[in-house]
């Protein structure tokens, strides 16, 4: 609730206190911090969030976003090499479009159009909006 009103210093203080600490909340932190901007820190705590409990598909969200709003390209394109090799997670749709949008933001156009052509599903607006929106 904090983050997402902004108030990220009191997200952490209320999240450094917590007893115990599931992955649900460090999802709730991590996208607090990834949608303010803050993706730096994100990308520095995952290796806490690892230790504490077993990342899911949101986790890789909000990594991934969070890669892609601080222009951390290659943090991003290893997390999203990672996601099913390593820690088992089956890339959907929203995993595209977060490395989509991290690769067009970064200006690797072909990279991004590869990496459409590779999902195992057709690519839905979310997809063919971020490429538009360079084209």
């Amino acid at each position: 609730m904090y983050a997402k009103c902004g108030r990220i210093n009191t997200a952490l203080t209320v999240f450094k206190y917590m007893p115990r600490r599931n992955v649900v909340a460090w999802n709730a932190l991590l996208g607090g911090l990834a949608m303010h901007g803050r993706g730096k820190e994100v990308v520095d705590m995952f290796t806490r969030t690892v230790e504490e409990a077993k990342p899911d598909s949101m986790t890789f969200m909000s990594l991934l976003s969070a890669c892609s709003h601080s222009d951390l390209v290659e943090q991003g394109r290893l997390y999203f090499h990672d996601l099913e090799s390593v820690y088992g997670i089956k890339p959907e749709i929203e995993h595209y479009a977060c490395m989509v949008d991290l690769l067009v933001r970064a200006g690797h156009l072909e990279e991004a159009e590869a990496t459409m052509r590779k999902m195992p599903v057709p690519p839905n607006e979310v997809v063919l909006g971020t490429k538009k929106a360079v084209s």
